[in-house]
């Protein structure tokens, strides 16, 4: 998705830009604060996104900064945020629905704008890449309680997340590692076999797009896993496919600034780590994860195979 068409991902740059600019000039947030006459959580809140800076504080930090050429074009990009931002209250398509967890329309707009996703899915595919069929058993299975229109309407919306993979003009590029019990077991009761293998025909028709790899990690890769976890320091062992502290999803958004952000799913709120080390310690789990994977074609095979098993 081009970066003037997604508020969100032009938040993260520009805070991203607040961040770098004072940083190259070896200034602190409590040096930009005096410049301005503000408290120091004034730049913290427009260095994380939370707040814009208007064009009066944009002149004194960018001169703070020694980049005051740059104040016209970065005050025409906060204007086109503010413009997109006041016209998403009409024309934004949700893409959450208020029967998920917290912080998850937040997710799901970052995704919406992102340039890659790195999943580890332990549980069950992921979102991005389920059919209908497998998810409205899914979402009867963790809320008893929802209606049938309420299964519809998130059903629907979390096909219409499915859209940034599949649009022709910067396609959300994807890499997703599951187990290979996924492939054949169905959580919470998903469907029966022709479901499973509407879902597996899905999976490789979704793996002929070349920005998406989904990666297997099958019983003879959990043998490899175990063979590598033998010969590391206990301290160093990840539990086999478990990566660690379960399933999790990285998004990286193409800005150079920028390190990306993990989100975590849980049952009351998701949970986002953007820390540079955080976000590192699960980029090497990814890397661990694809050391010991099947390649993209072996992993076609696999599904295939288990498709098959289910005509």
């Amino acid at each position: 998705m081009p970066l003037e068409q997604s508020p969100a991902i032009m938040r993260r740059w520009v805070r991203s830009q607040l961040r770098s600019r004072r940083e190259a000039v070896d200034l602190d947030q409590k040096d930009a604060a005096t410049a301005l006459g503000s408290a120091p959580s004034r730049v913290s809140h427009l260095e994380s996104g939370r707040n814009l800076p208007d064009l009066p504080s944009l002149k004194v930090l960018f001169s703070l900064y020694k980049c005051p050429g740059d104040v016209d074009s970065f005050w025409d990009t906060i204007k086109k945020i503010k413009a997109a931002e006041k016209a998403s209250g009409k024309d934004r398509v949700q893409l959450a629905s208020d029967k998920d967890p917290s912080d998850f329309d937040v997710f799901v707009t970052l995704e919406d704008g992102a340039a890659e996703k790195h999943s580890a899915d332990l549980i069950v595919l992921n979102g991005l890449a389920q059919v209908a069929g497998y998810i409205e058993p899914l979402l009867r299975f963790y809320d008893p309680t929802a209606t049938e229109d309420e299964i519809r309407q998130r059903c629907e919306l979390r096909l219409q997340r499915q859209n940034s993979v599949t649009r022709t003009h910067q396609p959300l590029a994807l890499l997703m590692f599951a187990p290979e019990h996924l492939l054949i077991e169905r959580i919470g009761g998903v469907g029966g076999p022709e479901v499973m293998r509407r879902q597996l025909e899905h999976l490789l028709e979704l793996m002929t797009l070349p920005h998406v790899d989904f990666r297997v990690l099958s019983h003879e890769a959990r043998a490899r896993q175990a063979t590598a976890s033998a010969e590391q320091p206990a301290a160093k062992q990840d539990g086999g496919h478990r990566a660690v502290h379960g399933p999790f999803e990285i998004l990286k958004f193409g800005i150079s600034e920028d390190p990306g952000c993990v989100y975590i799913d849980t049952a009351p709120k998701g949970i986002f780590y953007e820390k540079v080390a955080e976000i590192t310690q699960y980029e090497g789990i990814i890397g661990r994860l694809d050391a010991v994977a099947s390649p993209k074609a072996e992993s076609r095979v696999l599904i295939e195979r288990h498709r098959k098993d289910l005509m």
